[in-house]
């Protein structure tokens, strides 16, 4: 209920994207956010809990780079289930993918504002003990404020040896 679809953006092999609108504060305008949820019903089975625990893997690695407040990362901002279907709500980045935009002719400061913002990215991930293993230019988005953000982190793993969790 706190949530309305505009439209879809987006799908996967098992999942759907979704820009909503969220349900506005009072005196306040309703924020656009994405929301990416499984189609629970075009998995297999006995592939589900996998799918599943993948899922909310990527939702764990959005909401620490929410707790960590990393503007090169995106942000989760609410999870559920819907008819027995998860989803979470996260930033919505207007820009496009960095595969979007790849056509456009880069000055050479555009290019490295764009690699040190995917190391800042990176180094942010690391600092909490975490490798991206999906790092490609569909995985990241340019939000409105210029911001290049790490998405699609459910297969985010811990490294090895790390003390942290």
């Amino acid at each position: 209920d706190k949530y309305v679809v505009v439209k879809n953006i987006g799908s996967g092999s098992y999942g759907e994207v979704f820009l909503v609108e969220r349900e506005k504060k009072k005196g306040g305008n309703p924020k656009l956010c994405a929301l990416k949820m499984l189609r629970m019903w075009a998995i297999n089975p006995r592939d589900r809990k996998k799918v599943e625990a993948r899922f909310l893997q990527e939702y764990k690695v959005a909401k620490m780079a929410t707790d960590v407040g990393s503007p090169y990362l995106v942000h989760a901002l609410d999870k559920g289930y819907v008819n027995g279907n998860p989803f979470f709500v996260m930033d919505y980045c207007e820009g496009g993918s960095l595969r979007d935009n790849i056509r456009k002719q880069y000055s050479e400061i555009e290019i490295l504002d764009i690699a040190s913002g995917i190391l800042k990215g990176l180094l942010a991930l690391h600092s909490q003990g975490i490798i991206h293993r999906d790092l490609k230019p569909e995985n990241i988005l340019v939000s409105e404020d210029g911001y290049l953000k790490m998405i699609d982190m459910g297969t985010c793993k811990k490294m090895e040896g790390d003390s942290k969790n």
